[in-house]
Parts: C-alpha cells; sequence; structure tokens
C-alpha cells in the first residue's frame, strides 16, 4: 500500500482514539453549567437513530443476545482515500466497543449546558433551521427527536435542538463522530482477553486439527503447549497466535455481505474453549480490497467478514509457514 493510503489508515486509528477519549469525558461531570438532555438509565434505551443528511445509522439492543448491540447502517457512498470514495450496499454490523460505550453515554444524556429557546435569526446563525442532521433516541417507548448542527466557525462542540421543547443544547462531538460503520462495528476478534480460554483448536482447511493447552503464567501471560504432534516451533506459534488474537479490524461486511472481488477462501479455522464449551471461534481467509492483499476473518463479534489493517496479511504467510511448510 502507498503511503497515502497508510497514511489515511494512520488518520482512521487516530480518529477512533479520539472518539473513545470523547466518551469516556462524556460520562464524567461536565460541570456546574451541565444539564440532562435524555433522563434514562440504559435498560431503558431501545434505540439510536442518526441521519447526517446522507445515511441513516440505528443501533438497537438484543434482548436475546445478552444486551448485545446491532447496528443498522443504510447503503451510500463512503471515503476511502484523498479523493476517493466507494459504495457501501445496507449493511447489519454487530456494535463494538465503541458502539458499547456511546449506548451508554446516553444514560442520562447530558449536555455541557442548555442555552434555552433561542429566536429564528439566531437559530438560522447555529445551523439548526435548515440542518439535515436528525438525532432520534427512543427510550421506553417514547421517541426524542433532536436536531442537530456542526460547530460554527471558532467554535468546538456541536448545537442540539429538541424538537419537542425547542431548547438548545451544546452537547460534546462525540454525538456526531461516532456515527459510522467504522466506529461502531467490531474492532478484533474476540471479547475475552487471550489468557481466558483453556483450549484452542487450529484446523487448516483439508488437514488434521492441531490442539493446545493454553497455560496461564504470571498476570496476563500465557503459553500454548502442544498437545497434536506438531513439527512447528512452539514459541513460533505462541507469537504467531498472539498477534492474530489482536489484530484490529479495520472495516466490517454486512451480514452475508460477498466483497466485491469474491467469498474470501478460508485458509484457517480457530477455536477457543473453556472446558466442555465453545468461547470463541475464528476464522482465516485470504482475500483483496481496495487492489491489496488483505485478511479477512469473521468470529463470534461479528456478522459477517471484518477486514484486517494493511501488511496483516502477512499473518496468513505465517500460518503457512508454521503449519503447511
Amino acid at each position: 500500500m502507498n503511503g497515502r493510503g497508510t497514511a489515511f489508515q494512520g488518520a482512521l486509528a487516530a480518529g477512533a482514539l479520539a472518539i473513545a477519549f470523547m466518551l469516556a469525558q462524556t460520562k464524567q461531570s461536565l460541570g456546574l453549567n451541565e444539564a440532562v438532555v435524555v433522563e434514562a438509565q440504559s435498560s431503558d434505551i431501545q434505540g439510536l437513530k442518526y441521519f447526517d443528511g446522507k445515511r441513516t445509522y440505528i443501533v438497537t439492543s438484543d434482548p436475546a443476545n445478552n444486551g448485545d448491540l446491532l447496528v443498522h447502517v443504510s447503503a451510500g457512498d463512503r471515503i476511502v482515500g484523498r479523493g476517493v470514495s466507494e459504495k457501501i450496499p445496507d449493511r447489519d454490523i454487530k456494535g463494538g466497543r465503541l458502539a458499547r460505550e456511546l449506548w451508554a453515554a446516553f444514560s442520562p444524556l447530558k449536555a455541557q449546558r442548555a442555552l434555552g429557546k433561542l429566536s429564528a435569526d439566531r437559530l438560522k446563525s447555529l445551523g439548526l433551521a435548515d440542518t439535515p442532521r436528525r438525532l432520534t433516541v427512543r427510550v421506553r417507548g417514547i421517541e426524542k427527536t433532536f436536531r442537530l448542527a456542526t460547530p460554527p466557525p471558532g467554535a468546538v462542540e456541536p448545537y442540539l435542538m429538541s424538537e419537542d421543547t425547542g431548547v438548545v443544547f451544546v452537547v460534546s462531538r462525540l454525538i456526531m463522530n461516532s456515527f459510522s460503520e467504522r466506529a461502531l462495528g467490531p474492532d478484533q476478534a474476540h471479547s475475552f482477553p487471550v489468557y481466558e480460554f483453556d483450549r484452542l483448536t487450529i484446523t487448516p482447511i483439508g488437514k488434521d486439527p492441531l490442539t493446545f493447552k493454553s497455560v496461564r503464567g504470571e498476570g496476563t501471560d500465557s503459553q500454548l503447549v502442544a498437545q497434536s504432534a506438531t513439527k512447528a516451533n512452539i514459541a513460533s506459534i505462541g507469537s504467531w497466535h498472539n498477534s492474530l488474537f489482536t489484530v484490529p479490524a479495520e472495516d466490517a461486511l454486512g451480514k452475508g455481505e460477498v466483497p466485491k472481488t469474491g467469498e474470501p477462501q478460508v485458509q484457517y479455522r480457530l477455536e477457543y474453549w473453556v472446558g466442555r464449551d465453545r468461547q470463541g471461534w475464528m476464522d482465516v481467509a485470504t482475500g483483496t480490497a481496495h487492489g491489496q492483499p488483505c485478511l479477512y476473518f469473521r468470529s463470534e463479534q461479528s456478522l459477517g467478514w471484518m477486514i484486517g489493517p494493511a501488511g496483516s496479511a502477512n499473518l496468513l504467510d505465517q500460518a503457512d509457514s508454521l503449519f503447511k511448510g
């Protein structure tokens, strides 16, 4: 990948960190002038809906699956590089860490301050009179809809106006910045830590599975111990596995969505066990994205394929040398 593409990916990662920081700050006290916009507990919230003028984002909770968050993103164009965009279909993806933190930020949703009801001229100057952006929060069966306007020149935080009461608030940037499938989708393959399983099976497609025992060391350290015959160096397998386990998801495809370049070809399946219970799983596949070889993977954390960052396809080359060499 060229330097421009790498720089863009770095900007995406920095943006995700910035959103996480803002989410954390929002949960802290906002000072004496704070105002409650939505009074609710996490269990009271039934859905968030945001329209940015082009695409719609809907976040809901799935009680049947321990309250996992589901994210629906409508079809539209998305910027993937400087001056480059691609068309994205409707997507249903599983909410990741930032989606959970965003959901928590609405229980309750606080504003830095309330400005009260403003004149028509003032609403126009703030961009609230004709903004297409709408945020709808469903709480205990009641929908509360707000207008959102980007910060005017010289300001940092956006403005939000209740369509029910007409009251205007100054709110955190996270409300606007975190609504994208890159931010709301799964950010990694697993939600459990790398030391929280006691058995791992790795199956190269077309070959017999290899079984490893996970031995917990001090703190968060753990190591794999082979329970199947293998010629590969166990330390090298452990290092490769740790890199694969923690690989970030740069993008997530929707449920049933096939990449434009065709269905990825699964090369390895990993399964994690605690006693007789399967803790998680991961399919690892080859494919291309934006003209570059890339790592595709899916797991219990996703509804479809996830795509690793630039360079992560090397993990497949390493796996082939370990298990097929």
